[in-house]
């Protein structure tokens, strides 16, 4: 199965948070999961997608 690998500034884009923060997380081991591709970082889309879950409020049905 296909899983694009998307760059930091795709990612900040879609959390709406500063790339900054992004390279803060990775050098701290929170946040998303990273992959280290020559000498860039990516994110698998499935690792953003899980991020989000786990960090969805849970409300009541």
């Amino acid at each position: 199965m296909y899983d694009p690998l998307l760059t930091v500034d795709q990612v900040s884009d879609w959390l709406g948070v500063p790339k900054g923060t992004l390279y803060q997380w990775r050098s701290r081991s929170r946040g998303p999961r990273a992959i280290k591709v020559g000498n860039g970082i990516r994110y698998r889309r499935s690792e953003i997608e899980t991020y989000l879950d786990l960090h969805t409020d849970a409300r009541p049905a």
